[in-house]
């Protein structure tokens, strides 16, 4: 099933990172990186719907300029790229100092990201239908394929994995 997400782990293990775009999960993805986890993507990943196992989708990381500027030190030739139409640059796998994807991650738990105006950054528990709207919604819209097997796949990991939502601060 072609998923609307990003992805954080070790050791083959890890976390799925949902959320409407410009909720933080390229950044994440991008922090999380640079601290040793590892990834199967930061947008787009394949899941395995009944073994909840991702995998690499697009060996590459999205990210506008000023989180680019936050992470460059994990790029190993910074003056290459260029931001795209989108206004991100595109970092792809050969070019990170450390390779950070790997062939598949096992996911554990779902992780909801929000981004508001909070000082610091929390976390809580948080529920199946919570995880339901952010991840169904996103994936829908922007994956409108098989929407119907989609939506049933994506109401079942709810279901049978851990939600968790992380709200992060805003970089102004």
């Amino acid at each position: 099933m072609l998923c609307h997400g990003g992805s954080l782990g070790i050791n083959d293990q890890g976390v799925l990172l949902i959320g409407p775009g410009g909720s933080g999960k390229s950044g994440t993805t991008l922090a999380g990186i640079s601290h040793g986890l590892q990834t199967v993507g930061d947008d787009y990943c394949l899941i395995d719907p009944v073994e909840a196992i991702a995998f690499p989708l697009y060996q590459i990381i999205k990210q506008d300029p000023k989180g680019f500027e936050r992470l460059s030190s994990e790029i190993a030739d910074i003056h290459s790229l260029q931001v795209n139409w989108q206004n991100k640059y595109e970092v792809h796998r050969r070019l990170f100092k450390s390779d950070p994807f790997i062939g598949a991650l096992k996911i554990k738990a779902l992780m909801l990201l929000k981004i508001k105006d909070a000082k610091v950054c929390s976390l809580k528990t948080s529920t199946p239908g919570e995880a339901m709207k952010a991840w169904a919604l996103s994936s829908s819209f922007q994956l409108p394929d098989h929407e119907k097997e989609s939506i049933a796949y994506i109401s079942d990991l709810c279901k049978r994995l851990p939600v968790m939502e992380i709200t992060l601060s805003r970089d102004d």
